[in-house]
């Protein structure tokens, strides 16, 4: 495993990347959703962190653009996991849940 020199210590870079949490799962987060309630934190007196999360949004819908450009298996996988690519996305009309599966299996 890559480390980071940090201090004294050293730290995985990717801590989720151990025997504690295999490899093999799939985990999926719907990150615009993520984001929107984030974003509606104005309820709780956090308003200021709206601003960021918008940022951070655009970011990443750049991000999923440029995936849909450069087509890589593995990347495509991230961002259908992660429902940057509308066909991932069940809140879109453009969603297909049985593509999504072929494509997992197909690329594994």
């Amino acid at each position: 495993m890559t480390k980071l020199n940090h201090g004294n210590g050293k730290f995985p870079l990717n801590p989720f990347r151990s025997k504690k949490f295999p490899r093999n799962l799939s985990w999926k987060v719907h990150t615009p959703q993520l984001l929107k309630e984030l974003s509606n934190v104005h309820e709780n007196g956090l308003g200021i962190m709206s601003v960021p999360i918008y940022i951070f949004a655009g970011l990443l819908m750049e991000v999923a653009e440029r995936a849909s450009v450069i087509n890589d298996l593995e990347l495509n996988k991230l961002m259908m996991r992660l429902t940057l690519f509308e066909v991932a996305d069940p809140e879109r009309p453009e969603y297909n849940a049985e593509f999504i599966r072929e494509y997992m299996e197909r690329t594994e």
